[in-house]
């Protein structure tokens, strides 16, 4: 099954949400559909900038496509 960990990044002076997965895995496809989201090479993930909602967003977004996702990063945060 697919999985995905979201965890607080700090980059580029703002707070983001990193979007961490298995490379190579089709998850690719659903991130490039969310708007906004950005790749860090630095950090080699994808990213949002962090923001009312955001984390909301990312959690239906996996959801809706029957994706587990780790928030415990976040909400450790």
């Amino acid at each position: 099954m697919n999985h995905v960990t979201l965890e607080p990044l700090f980059h580029r002076g703002q707070n983001c949400i990193a979007i961490r997965f298995e490379n190579g895995s089709e998850l690719t496809s659903i991130v490039k559909a969310i708007p906004d989201r950005i790749f860090s090479i630095t950090h080699k993930c994808w990213y949002l900038v962090d923001g009312e909602g955001v984390l909301d967003l990312l959690v239906s977004t996996f959801r809706n496509a029957q994706i587990a996702v780790d928030t415990s990063a976040c909400q450790a945060a």
